[in-house]
């Protein structure tokens, strides 16, 4: 399949490689699994002098042995391919001679980084050396790469890493966008890519597992249900690869799945200490598996006490809604009876979900173009008691307010009127500036009728 989408991370990266003779490199890309980081740096590198060098688990010899031959090989240099180097001195004193040699810069990227320093914690402070001695001068560009969200963070970005204020840019890769969707399925329409994208989210390697001549359900029976293919336990995996007690975030996650918002709720429910859940609730947010929201009305977000979680990565939430706490029907071969009594009863109102995440995202979106009808501050939702507002956005400067709801389903002219009527009526619970605010009002739904002039209306054809 051809590469799909990175456009801005692509436009990145080459406003780095320009940067010399200025200045050399060196740029931190990571996100979790899958989101396709090995792939951008193969296509930044196609027609650009690069070296990839992928990390094992291999000893640390043999991996500095292997990177040297790569090296090597490069540069054509018989003698280092009859005897590579197997230190990071000989290894790095190598590279910065063939450099210094260059006029033009060589891009030199790192991938799986974090399992050199699960080899060897001094890997940071090894590479911090060699890049202020050796490197920074010379035309490179250096990039380290790695999958794991926490040591990333801790080991290489932290202000504690000996590799802190060294990187020139940083890149957090998160999942494609919506609209890409459709290259991996061509053939599915819109409501099916809606599906599909509650059931993966936009995450390439999870879409390239699916067969576009099936239905998502008949995917979900023959793929996400087949406990040798990888999206049946990669959730697990995952999580055993980045934190050091797993039990206890999937205790937490499966809480959140199943309807537990609130710190005290998810701390009930996981049989966990409730100022551990905090922190075990800070990791799950860096990494991007879950998010933190508040009443957009509220003033001081960080602070607020009314903060709900909810995850926000679309694999992760399927799989603990409709997979992990239903393992057993796999083991003994009762997928069909998985998908016809547990997940088709419930799915429509779980695409539902993710529909109003896909809304929100295609609010802003459409806010940074001025497609909306005022340029607003801030798009979130608002809830008070039992009462919930899918979409508010605020503009605080014009006192402007725009209320919206969002449905997975066909309305017809009548259905409308009546969601704006109960619209408007929730509206009015919304304490910011009653006594002088415009409002404006928006449904958003799977298929909708005419536009009418007293409401914004959007369905998947705006999408």
């Amino acid at each position: 399949m051809t590469f799909v989408d990175r456009d801005e991370e692509l436009s990145i990266l080459d406003d780095e490689f320009r940067q010399f003779p200025k200045r050399a490199s060196l740029v931190v890309i990571y996100g979790r699994r899958r989101v396709g980081k090995t792939e951008l740096i193969k296509e930044f590198g196609k027609k650009r002098n690069h070296i990839y060098l992928l990390a094992t688990l291999q000893s640390k010899e043999e991996v500095i042995r292997n990177f040297s031959l790569k090296i090597a090989a490069f540069f054509g240099d018989e003698s280092v391919l009859a005897q590579p180097h197997t230190t990071w001195e000989g290894f790095f004193e190598y590279l910065a001679r063939e450099l210094k040699a260059r006029k033009t810069p060589l891009i030199l990227a790192f991938d799986e980084f974090t399992y050199l320093i699960q080899q060897d914690h001094a890997v940071p402070s090894i590479f911090q050396y060699y890049w202020d001695e050796k490197l920074k001068d010379l035309p490179v560009m250096l990039v380290l790469c790695g999958s794991y969200v926490g040591m990333m963070e801790k080991e290489v970005l932290s202000y504690k890493s000996p590799l802190y204020g060294r990187s020139t840019r940083q890149l957090f890769v998160l999942e494609l966008d919506f609209k890409y969707l459709h290259e991996f399925m061509p053939g599915y329409p819109k409501e099916q890519l809606v599906e599909l994208y509650a059931i993966l989210g936009a995450v390439p390697f999870y879409l390239l597992q699916f067969d576009q001549d099936k239905l998502p359900m008949d995917n979900v029976r023959t793929v996400f249900l087949d406990k040798s293919r990888s999206l049946f336990n990669d959730g697990l995996l995952l999580l055993r690869e980045e934190v050091k007690e797993p039990r206890n975030y999937l205790s937490i996650l499966k809480a959140i799945s199943f309807g537990k918002t609130t710190p005290k709720e998810i701390a009930d429910n996981a049989h966990l200490d409730p100022l551990l859940v905090g922190k075990y609730l800070d990791v799950l947010r860096g990494m991007k598996l879950v998010s933190r929201f508040v009443p957009v009305t509220e003033k001081n977000p960080e602070k607020s006490r009314k903060g709900i979680y909810r995850i926000t990565d679309h694999y992760y939430d399927f799989w603990l809604k409709f997979v992990y706490p239903y393992s057993d029907y796999v083991e003994e071969g009762r997928q069909a009876e998985l998908v016809k009594n547990i997940i088709a009863p419930n799915f429509s109102a779980y695409v539902g979900r993710a529909f109003e995440a896909l809304a929100r995202k295609k609010f802003i979106e459409m806010n940074r173009k001025g497609g909306l009808p005022s340029v607003f501050e801030h798009i979130g939702s608002w809830w008070s008691g039992e009462t919930e507002i899918d979409l508010v956005a605020l503009n605080p400067k014009t006192k402007e307010i725009l209320f919206a709801e969002v449905k997975w389903s066909d309305l017809k002219e009548g259905e409308v009127s009546g969601i704006l009527s109960g619209l408007k009526e929730k509206a009015a619970l919304v304490k910011w500036n009653n006594d002088c605010r415009k409002e404006y009002y928006a449904v958003i739904a799977k298929k909708l009728p005419k536009k009418r002039k007293d409401a914004l209306l959007m369905d998947l054809d705006d999408f």
